[in-house]
């Protein structure tokens, strides 16, 4: 079948399937439709071939403004779905940096070719989204590692080929080789993407990143684990791209932040002798800091900075082998060093910092913290009598518990979350998890229930009594995002288009709050064209409201500047009196201070 740019739209269509990436959807629908030469041609008479944008579809970058309009009306699905299908857009709900941006377009997605597992391929025949990823190297349901190449003519599996489960020659790519593999940092990924309610507890400081950032940071810790600068070009990583060293060199990489942060300062002791150059505080700073110098990896820049400070002069471990420069005993050094300050700390009586984290049921960086808080005191230490091993007393700890549980304040409770979760939404309003364990001890929180756990993670609370507490008459603007079913990055532009007032900025200005006043003003004055759309007996997308809103003359005040945009309504009396004609009721959605 000949395809025609006079063609509105293909007569075989079809939704997308869950989880499905955005390239495989349009090469599937091509196939389905008999397209000839291949399903480049949708690129190109959709507009997404031209100036390159073919190469920008999974991270679009600024300049390049990809319109999914005439694509939605030519697939006949509706221009959110497609949205919501970039790849940009499930793992980033916020602006990006470009730098950052293109370290993932080139390092972290599969730009140029495919990626597949071939026997996901036998038993689903569709494209999932989250092989764009080139960090994900093992599929975790079959263990085995992704394919990227065809056995039989040996060419990249090409992105835009005329059908999905073959090659241009012909070879059919379930057929491709199956090499057995695991991967921790696959599995991992494929649970952070598929949203799953628990992630391993492991990765604390890792659960805390979107997935954009943590893309960012393993593309860098595998290049110190390798000896690559971060700041050579990607044919330097692409070096890797045998599967089987990716895949090993990824997980290297991830190991860094298991136990955080004692393998990440093994990892500097082993640095700094495998090379006399990162005998200087300068160089190791510029590795390990240069491209990851955003915000959410202060605890990085931390923990670097606390090494320098502590461990700088004889290293974190003792008696290290000076011709030993692999990483493989890395785990069995930190076991090792973990135990000496056990035994030293039972030597001298109490409990050592690992137990007490134990007991508490945090992560063992956070002792350093609630020690510099005074919410624990130590009864030896390095500044209490001179011991290199801090030591607690476990009754201290217990008395801790014992407070949190007498000021629980049982109800009932719309949504409940536990101790981690809540001290998350803390961290939203400059609160570290000290601080929040502190208001708790001060009783202005109180747990609300109580469930099998350890030490903290045991007591739930009332997630709309916190907010109430933190916020004190402020709303941020993800929360808006969440309460209007919108892209965080939507409304941050209808912040910088002055439709939304900005009271108040904390952390360095990156979090901004609202006060509830002026967005119950927002809410009264305008409205999304997707909210409308949600509730629309006969109206299915965005586009078609539009072109029948502006029959009437209503028109959005705003442009579309970047994917996942949004349009914003005056509520006008054109607009009331046309949503009362058709039946439509929309609610302010104000909030009572």
């Amino acid at each position: 079948m000949e395809f025609s740019v006079r063609n509105k739209y293909l007569l075989k269509r079809s939704e997308p399937m869950e989880g499905e990436s955005l390239r495989g959807f349009i090469l599937r629908i091509s196939e389905r439709n008999l397209l000839e030469p291949d399903c480049m041609i949708i690129y190109k008479s959709v507009g997404l071939k031209k100036y390159n944008k073919t190469k920008n579809i999974l991270i679009p970058d600024e300049e390049v403004n990809i319109n999914l309009f005439e694509l939605s009306i030519l697939l006949g699905v509706d221009q959110y779905k497609l949205d919501q299908m970039l790849l940009f857009n499930q793992i980033s709900t916020e602006i990006q940096s470009e730098n950052m941006k293109k370290q993932i377009r080139h390092l972290g997605t599969c730009l140029n070719k495919q990626r597949i597992c071939p026997e996901c391929f036998k038993m689903e025949q569709f494209h999932k989204s989250i092989w764009e990823i080139s960090l994900l190297t093992v599929c975790p349901t079959h263990k085995c590692l992704m394919v990227d190449f065809c056995k039989e003519c040996g060419r990249n599996i090409d992105p835009y080929r005329k059908e999905l489960l073959f090659c241009k020659c012909g070879f059919d790519f379930r057929n491709s080789e199956v090499i057995c593999m695991d991967s921790l940092f696959s599995s991992y990924l494929t649970d952070r993407f598929n949203n799953k309610a628990y992630v391993s507890d492991d990765y604390i400081e890792l659960n805390n990143l979107s997935i954009f950032h943590l893309l960012l940071l393993i593309i860098n810790s595998a290049k110190w684990i390798n000896g690559k600068e971060v700041s050579h070009v990607q044919s330097n990583f692409s070096k890797l791209l045998i599967q089987s060293n990716l895949t090993n060199a990824i997980d290297e990489g991830f190991r860094l932040f298991w136990d955080w942060p004692n393998n990440f300062f093994v990892f500097i002791d082993q640095l700094r002798i495998s090379n006399n150059r990162y005998n200087s505080i300068g160089n190791i700073n510029k590795i390990l800091k240069e491209n990851i110098n955003d915000n959410v990896f202060s605890f990085i820049h931390e923990q670097v900075d606390y090494y320098f400070m502590n461990h700088w002069q004889n290293g974190f471990t003792k008696q290290i082998a000076m011709d030993d420069n692999s990483y493989k005993k890395i785990s069995a050094k930190i076991s090792a060093r973990v135990l000496r300050g056990e035994q030293k700390a039972n030597q001298f009586g109490g409990i050592s910092k690992k137990q007490a984290s134990t007991l508490l049921g945090v992560g063992l960086d956070q002792i350093d913290y609630f020690r510099e808080k005074n919410i624990i005191t130590p009864i030896s230490g390095p500044t209490v009598d001179g011991n290199p091993f801090w030591k607690f007393s476990e009754a201290e700890i217990h008395t801790i518990l014992e407070k949190v549980e007498n000021q629980m304040s049982m109800g009932i409770t719309v949504r409940s979350l536990g101790f981690y979760r809540a001290s998350q939404i803390a961290g939203n309003y400059e609160l570290s998890m000290a601080d929040f364990l502190y208001e708790i001890l001060q009783g202005n929180i109180n747990a609300s229930s109580k469930v099998d756990g350890q030490g903290l993670s045991k007591y739930h609370f009332d997630e709309k009594k916190i907010r109430s507490y933190l916020q004190n008459g402020f709303i941020s603007i993800k929360e808006i995002s969440e309460r209007l079913q919108v892209k965080r990055n939507s409304v941050e532009r209808w912040v910088k288009q002055g439709y939304i007032n900005v009271e108040k900025t904390m952390n360095s200005g990156n979090h901004q709050l609202i006060t509830i006043n002026d967005y119950s003003k927002f809410r009264m004055n305008f409205v999304a064209v997707v909210e409308i759309v949600r509730i629309h007996n006969s109206i299915g997308s965005s586009e078609k409201l539009l072109r029948v809103l502006g029959a009437i003359g209503v028109f959005p005040i705003n442009s579309i500047t970047a994917p996942g945009d949004r349009y914003l309504l005056e509520r006008s009396e054109r607009l009331n009196e046309y949503l009362s004609n058709v039946g439509l009721e929309l609610p302010l959605d104000t909030i009572n201070v």
